[in-house]
């Protein structure tokens, strides 16, 4: 790596990178998995069952993907200026837009939104929209884009004159966050050779600390036992009262709140591989009625002062008023690379409120059983006491946001993103969400809205994989690869809802900590 001068710096190295298993291995002995009630309803032959699509070989008869109908993916911006840009969105090919901020991008950071091949991005400084400083029109394999005042952006300067400015005109410390951000191109440009995935991380990222369910193929299954039981009735509204700090840091990890109202013994989950590349599973069963209800409550009645608000989106990165919602008041927010949540109806259109774990013995319980389903310690989804941080994860700061839920009116959306974020380049835990726990809080009078990953590598599917909401069922999601890559695959969408409204619940969990 060097500094995009003629004082160039080799570094050498070994890292692991995660080899996706070929699309062959998802079809053990062949076998299709089974299509969605909704693909099967279109399927229009009411006394048999509905034709399965063929899975496709190549030549030699080996099972090959399909190509996905949908061509989108993650771009990542990386700002090489001292001084703060604003990155935008100018359109398609053959728009006439004007245009919409993605993102202001701090020195030596980055930023990211998904998009499709054509489309074109620039930068500005953050006080002159009318200047433009670089402009791009993306493809999938050019992925990360970078602005470079003393690189090839700057025409003006021989290389020597840029060496000397670099000298001159930067701090030590610029340069140092300056060439942190070169070795991870250069990094990045090595990855894309051997994975042909664009590294969309910072380099160096650990590999991620916590477990990782495997998805070797379609309807592969495995067993969760935990002893946090549904509850099986309503308790008592007095019963219902926050909990608080002390009220956790004190209890055992076993503990089973308000026994009278729940089941006995054990809890027994299965999570169903629903998809390989990305890792996915669909969970029955998570939640009971009376959970459901609950969560339901929570927002619909005035007795936990929750209320909705419109949906925003984010720009590669949480915006500080966000961060501090979901993270909770007792810390806040930690140092953003990127300022700005914002609403955008044309991509989401819901409303949504957060929750804290504390909110309810139910919503404890909640978590207690997604920790146990992820197979990470409950600790680590609250906050404890600074002398109680443990002896592998060092923070007493809970690794899970406040619980987010969502609701979506008929007509209402959230177009493809992503859910992953990137943190600051100076962060030497890359933290990132990890996981996706999605739950599905009704169904009843519900057509449409369903969960979709458009870019699903399957040998059957051209439009992806998609799970349907159903009541009291989950759907867990991994963001990043085992190599530490967030996955650009992970990418999924809300389907709009086409009838009645659909209600659900997002849980989630960062690795190695929250940001």
């Amino acid at each position: 790596s060097g500094s995009g001068s003629s004082r160039a710096v080799v570094v050498k190295g070994t890292s692991l990178a995660y080899d996706r298993p070929h699309v062959s291995t998802y079809y053990p002995d062949g076998v299709l998995p089974a299509i969605s009630e909704r693909r099967a309803a279109a399927g229009n032959l009411a006394a048999l069952p509905p034709p399965q699509p063929s899975i496709q070989t190549d030549a030699g008869g080996k099972i090959k993907a399909v190509n996905p109908s949908f061509t989108g993916f993650a771009i990542k911006f990386v700002n090489l200026s001292p001084k703060a840009v604003h990155f935008w969105w100018d359109g398609g090919s053959g728009d006439h837009v004007e245009g919409r901020l993605v993102a202001e991008v701090r020195p030596y950071e980055s930023a990211g939104t998904a998009t499709i091949p054509g489309n074109s991005f620039s930068v500005s400084p953050t006080y002159d929209r009318g200047t433009v400083l670089r402009r791009w029109t993306v493809t999938a394999d050019e992925a990360v884009v970078v602005y470079d005042p003393y690189g090839a952006d700057n025409t003006d300067r021989s290389a020597e004159e840029k060496e000397r400015a670099l000298q001159r005109e930067l701090t030590d410390e610029q340069r140092r966050r300056r060439d942190m951000q070169l070795l991870s191109l250069a990094y990045g440009r090595d990855y894309l050779i051997e994975t042909g995935r664009p590294w969309l991380s910072m380099f160096p990222r650990p590999r991620p600390f916590h477990f990782m369910w495997s998805a070797d193929h379609f309807g592969q299954r495995h067993k969760v036992t935990t002893g946090q039981t549904h509850f099986s009735k309503m308790p008592p509204r007095k019963q219902l009262g926050g909990l608080t700090f002390e009220d956790n840091e004190h209890a055992s990890a076993a503990l089973v709140r308000l026994p009278d109202y729940r089941e006995s013994g054990t809890l027994d989950l299965e999570l169903e591989v629903v998809s390989c590349a990305p890792r996915a599973f669909r969970i029955d069963n998570f939640l009971s009625p009376a959970e459901t209800q609950h969560l339901l409550d929570i927002v619909q009645s005035d007795d936990y002062g929750v209320q909705l608000e419109a949906s925003t989106v984010h720009p590669g990165g949480l915006g500080e008023e966000t961060m501090s919602r979901n993270l909770g008041e007792r810390d806040g927010g930690g140092a953003n690379n990127v300022r700005g949540s914002q609403r955008d109806p044309s991509t989401r259109s819901s409303s949504n409120a957060w929750v804290h774990r504390e909110s309810s013995p139910i919503v404890d319980a909640v978590y207690r059983r997604a920790a146990d389903l992820l197979r990470v310690d409950e600790s680590y989804l609250r906050h404890r006491a600074p002398g109680k941080a443990g002896t592998q994860l060092r923070t007493h700061h809970s690794v899970a946001e406040a619980m987010q839920l969502v609701r979506y009116r008929e007509g209402e959306e959230y177009a493809a993103h992503h859910d992953f974020l990137y943190p600051a380049s100076s962060n030497r835990y890359q933290p990132a969400r990890f996981a996706t726990l999605l739950l599905y809080l009704n169904h009843e009078g519900l057509e449409g809205g369903e969960t979709r990953f458009p870019r699903a590598v399957s040998a059957q599917f051209h439009d992806g994989v998609e799970v349907e909401p159903r009541a009291g069922s989950a759907l867990l999601f991994y963001n990043v690869l085992p190599d530490g890559n967030v996955d650009d695959l992970s990418q999924h969408s809300g389907g709009p809802v086409l009838k009645g409204e659909k209600w659900i619940a997002n849980l989630w969990v960062w690795d190695p900590l929250i940001d």
